[in-house]
């Protein structure tokens, strides 16, 4: 379980500032509150409070749009994040098993939780997730290896046909992540989200419904 922490506001800088939207660690309900999107990183702060959390976008591997309500009852910014490069006050004993990880500890190598921001007003997520990515271009993670192709830009998804919904976008599910146009090492953070959405189904745990399939479209973009 995530503990909240004190945590200061950006005032400078700041592109969203959105009360009313819920947090949630893993499949936990962590409360509601605001969330922050500025230049320097995305905050959300618990309302009536001064707890929260900060993100810093180095420790940010893949954030998305979600509207599949099949995984998750509410759509919602899907946010998958590298332990070792955040700042979270994670209890990994009343965990039961929800955070991807690879290691025994938390903030081991290969350990990733998965936070999900859900505003009141579903019609702000695009705008939220395209701050995010311009913001997240902004602070490039220095340790990482990236191809020029990649660099500054997010896998900008582009498909025609039968399998796109109506209004031109797409859902992508546990079936079809293959075509989603990231590197190997966003396609494998992806099919451990999809994995483990399936497999606690399965085992009738966590707030699911429907086939444990997860969609995430962003109007046809995913960020990585």
């Amino acid at each position: 379980m995530l503990t909240l922490t004190e945590v200061v506001v950006p005032s400078e800088a700041v592109r969203v500032a959105q009360p009313q939207v819920q947090a949630y660690f893993e499949t936990q309900l962590i409360g509601d509150g605001t969330l922050i999107v500025a230049e320097s990183c995305v905050v959300w702060k618990a309302a009536n409070s001064s707890n929260g959390f900060r993100l810093p976008y180095p420790s940010i591997i893949v954030h998305a749009v979600s509207v599949d309500l099949s995984s998750f009852p509410h759509e919602h910014i899907l946010v998958l994040i590298d332990a070792n490069k955040a700042d979270l006050n994670v209890h990994e004993a009343e965990m039961n098993g929800d955070a991807e990880e690879s290691g025994d500890d938390a903030g081991s190598e290969g350990t990733s939780y998965t936070i999900r921001f859900v505003p009141t007003d579903r019609s702000v997520l695009n705008t939220i997730y395209k701050e995010m990515s311009e913001c997240q271009a902004l602070n490039p993670d220095e340790e990482d290896e990236i191809s020029d192709e990649e660099e500054g830009e997010g896998a900008v998804i582009e498909e025609e046909g039968p399998d796109m919904e109506a209004g031109g976008q797409r859902w992508y599910t546990a079936d079809n992540i293959d075509e989603v146009e990231l590197s190997e090492e966003g396609q494998a953070n992806l099919r451990r989200i999809f994995g483990g959405m399936e497999e606690r189904t399965e085992n009738g745990t966590g707030d699911r419904h429907g086939d444990g399939h997860s969609g995430t479209r962003d109007d046809e973009h995913m960020e990585e």
